[in-house]
Parts: C-alpha cells; structure tokens; sequence
C-alpha cells in the first residue's frame, strides 16, 4: 500500500521489531499488543542531519499522509519445512533523526 502510494523512501522504510507499548505517543489498543514479544510493523520515518543542522535526507513524508494510507494491523505469515506461523501485528510509525553530534 505505501508503494503503490509512492509513499516508500524519501526517509521512509519499513521493518518488524519489538517495541514497547510504553514507548507509543497516541492511542492504543493494547489487545493488539498481546502476545509473549510485543512485536509491531514499524514503519520509520528518518530525518537526517549535517553538523550545521541541515537536514541533509529528502524531507520525509509527512505524518498524517502516512497514517492516512497505513492500515491499524497486518496480518504476516512466516513457514518452514514444518511449520507455518501466522500473526496480526499492529502497525506503528517510529519518527526519528540522525545527527552527527549526537550519536
């Protein structure tokens, strides 16, 4: 869907990792976050910047034209020889900025 939305790059990638429900800045359904790993889609949003403070990176897509294209869960299913996983997982936005100063 940000694909076909050309909404990918430009300071935007995807990936799956652990994250707390702690660490989220909006509403959440916490039912989405049950399960032994609090596992979430998460698509990154990277801003990056020179020594002057420059933004640097293509300016990312803006926040609210994400979350109007990103569903609330996706559903990913992993399989090996013998056996096939499937979970829903909740999708989050992680917003953050790179800065040779402050690493």
């Amino acid at each position: 869907m940000l694909r076909e939305e050309e909404l990918l790059g430009a300071g935007v990638s995807l990936g799956i990792d652990y994250i707390s429900v702690d660490e989220i800045d909006d509403v959440v359904v916490e039912d989405e976050f049950e399960r032994a790993k609090e596992l979430a889609t998460i698509v990154n949003q990277r801003y990056e910047y020179d020594v002057e403070g420059e933004l640097i990176s293509q300016e990312p897509v803006d926040l609210d034209t994400l979350r109007e294209h990103l569903p609330r869960t996706v559903i990913v299913e992993t399989s090996s020889d013998t056996n096939r996983y499937t979970a829903v997982l909740p999708v989050v936005v992680h917003r953050f900025w790179d800065h040779p100063n402050y690493k």
